[in-house]
């Protein structure tokens, strides 16, 4: 069965500068859940009379939420060779069952890179950055804290992360035949 390492956690944590890093060590597919999306919800967003950089809002998980992702894993089951997936996964990563959700949907077997940092530095890079996408939770950022707090280390096999004073280095990169 093909590999695939998802990378997963909240905005401003460093999943796509990781995913980046696991792809092309692997030599893999890169599927960001925003680049596979973008321009679609954008035009989407457009036409529905709604900010195109909303991604938070109640009406935009309602009509997106799930066709985006199951576009994402349709792209991965086709894929030929290993994949890596970065992508938020709020609700899905607190599955007990994340692996195997995740690997009935994809087709692979499954490695988790699990992203977290202190609150602090996660507004402080979201703000730093500049992404129009963030927008939204910037403007209420105890709101959208809410919806995606500092979490727990989940209960299913995962590589957990802690980005709030350093980044992982090349050393805790994995190769593609752990998980």
């Amino acid at each position: 069965m093909p590999s695939l390492a998802v990378v997963c956690g909240n905005a401003g944590t460093g999943k796509t500068t990781w995913a980046k890093r696991v792809a092309q060590r692997r030599s893999a597919a890169l599927l960001d859940l925003d680049t596979v999306s973008e321009r679609v919800v954008m035009a989407a967003q457009r036409e529905l009379g709604r900010s195109e950089n909303d991604r938070d809002s109640a009406e935009y998980k309602r009509v997106f939420r799930d066709a985006v992702h199951e576009t994402l894993f349709a792209i991965a089951r086709d894929c030929a060779g290993p994949v890596v997936i970065v992508a938020p996964f709020t609700l899905e990563r607190r599955l007990p069952n994340f692996s195997e959700w995740l690997a009935g949907k994809c087709g692979r077997s499954v490695q988790v890179h699990y992203f977290v940092c202190d609150e602090q530095v996660r507004e402080a890079r979201l703000r730093s950055r500049g992404n129009p996408r963030d927008a939204a939770k910037l403007e209420d950022y105890a709101a959208y804290r809410a919806i995606a707090p500092y979490e727990p280390p989940p209960a299913y096999p995962h590589l957990r992360f802690d980005t709030t004073h350093a980044f992982p280095g090349e050393p805790e990169l994995v190769s593609s035949d752990e998980g």
